[in-house]
C-alpha cells in the first residue's frame, strides 16, 4: 500500500508534476491513500480520484506552532503508523524534510519514502529565518534517506548548481526532470499581426517580471501600431507602471489561479512565452519553462544558468539574450520581421523534446526508484 502526502499545496498548484507522479504510481497496481486538504484532492482530475482513497487533512501551518503539528503528524502517520510500504511526500516544508531524515536516521521510518523538493533555493537564502530553514535543509540532505528513500529534486540542472554549495547524501538525492503533458494542443493562432508574447503564470519580484515593462516601453511604436501584443498571464504580485502598454490579463479573473480551461485557451493564443529568470533560479526548476514545451510556444529568454542548461540539452527552442536591453531589441527584431522558417522549426524542437519527457519518461522513472532494491 502507497501513501501519498500533500499538506502544503493551494488549489491548482503544481498540478502537472504531481498527477504524474500519482499516475505513475497507481499504475503499480497497489492500493494508493492520498493524504491531503479537500481543496487540494478536488484538483485532481475525477478518473485519479476515482483510483485513490481520500484522507482529508488541514494545511501544516508555518512557524513554531507549524513545527510543532509536523513532529505530531509524522510520528502518527509515517513512524507510528505501519501499514504502508512506501510514503510519497509531494511537498514537504523544510522542517518536515528534516525531521524524516532523523527518523530515518534512527531507524523510526520503516517505509520506503519519497520526497519531492521543487526547489532547494534556501540555501542562497539572505533572511534570517530562510538561513535557518537552509540550515536544516542542509542537514536533512546531507543525512539523507535510509532504505533506499529518496529525496527527490526536480529540475536536472540543479544538480550542478547544489554540488557548489553543499554536500548532500549522492545515494539517496535524485534528480528527476520535470515531466511534460502527453496533451495535444492545437493553436489557434497564425501570423496575422499582432505578434502576441507573454509571460504566464504568477508574475513577481523574484521572477525578474517586472522587465517586461521595459519591453513594453522600448516597442511602444509597435504596440500602438498592433505589431505586437505584450501580456501577462497569471496573478500579477508586483508592483506594475498602469501607464506601460502591458496587457495583465490576469486582473480580469478573480480566482487565486485562472480556471484551466480559460488559462489553456489564453496560452494557445500567444506566439512566444517570455522569461526574465536570473540567479534566483539557480536552485529551483521552472513550470512555466516546461509550459512552453507542453504548448509549443518558442521561448524569449535572458541568459541564466537554468535557460542556459536547457536550451544547450535540447537545441534551438527560441531565443536568449545576454541581458534586458538584448531582448528589448531583439523582441523588436521579431516583431518587424519575423523569419517563419526559424519559428516552425523552434516549434518542432519543442514537439520532440515534450515526446522525449513525456509520461512514459516520467513513469520509467518512478517505476525503477519504486523497484529498487532493498
Amino acid at each position: 500500500m502507497i501513501l501519498v502526502i500533500d499538506t502544503v499545496r493551494h488549489p491548482g498548484e503544481h498540478m502537472q508534476l504531481n498527477e504524474s507522479i500519482v499516475r505513475s504510481l497507481l499504475e503499480c497496481g497497489e492500493e494508493v491513500v492520498f493524504h491531503t486538504s479537500l481543496s487540494y484532492w478536488e484538483s485532481f482530475p475525477v478518473d485519479l480520484r476515482e483510483r485513490m482513497v481520500l484522507e482529508s487533512t488541514a494545511h501544516l501551518p508555518s512557524g513554531i506552532f507549524g513545527t510543532l503539528k509536523t513532529i505530531y503528524f509524522l510520528l502518527k502517520k509515517v513512524v507510528l503508523r505501519r501499514d504502508f510500504d512506501t510514503i510519497f511526500f509531494l511537498s514537504s516544508i523544510t522542517y518536515n524534510s528534516f525531521l524524516v531524515a532523523l527518523f530515518s536516521y534512527m531507524g523510526l521510518i520503516k517505509p520506503k519514502v519519497f520526497i519531492f523538493l521543487h526547489e532547494v533555493s534556501y540555501l542562497d537564502a539572505k533572511n534570517a529565518s530562510a538561513k535557518l530553514a537552509a540550515f536544516f535543509l542542509k542537514l536533512a540532505i546531507r543525512i539523507g534517506l535510509k532504505s533506499n528513500g529518496k529525496f527527490m529534486i526536480t529540475g536536472e540542472y540543479i544538480k550542478w548548481e547544489l554540488e557548489k554549495r553543499v554536500r548532500f547524501n549522492k545515494e539517496s538525492t535524485v534528480f528527476i526532470e520535470h515531466p511534460t503533458t502527453t496533451k495535444s494542443y492545437t493553436s489557434s493562432t497564425n501570423f496575422m499581426k499582432p505578434i502576441r508574447l507573454a509571460a504566464i503564470g504568477v508574475q513577481c519580484d523574484e521572477k525578474n517580471s517586472y522587465k517586461i515593462e521595459e519591453v513594453a516601453e522600448f516597442n511602444y511604436d509597435l504596440i500602438r501600431e498592433g505589431q505586437i501584443e505584450i501580456s501577462t498571464i497569471g496573478r500579477l504580485e508586483y508592483e506594475h507602471n498602469t501607464k506601460v502598454l502591458v496587457n495583465h490579463v490576469g486582473l480580469q479573473y478573480n480566482d487565486y489561479f485562472i480556471q484551466s480551461r480559460e488559462f489553456q485557451r489564453l496560452k494557445l493564443e500567444q506566439h512566444y512565452l517570455m522569461l526574465f529568470f536570473g540567479k534566483e533560479y539557480d536552485l529551483k526548476t521552472s513550470g512555466v519553462f516546461f509550459e512552453a514545451i507542453n504548448y509549443q510556444k518558442p521561448i524569449l529568454a535572458i541568459r541564466c544558468n537554468l535557460v542556459n542548461f536547457y536550451f544547450d540539452k535540447f537545441g534551438n527552442i527560441g531565443h536568449l539574450y545576454n541581458d534586458i536591453n538584448e531582448m528589448k531589441e531583439g523582441v523588436r527584431r521579431i516583431s518587424i520581421q519575423l523569419d517563419l522558417d526559424l519559428y516552425n522549426q523552434q516549434v518542432h524542437n519543442l514537439g520532440v523534446v515534450k515526446k522525449v519527457l513525456g509520461q512514459k519518461y516520467f513513469y520509467r522513472e518512478i517505476q525503477q526508484l519504486l523497484g529498487a532494491k532493498e
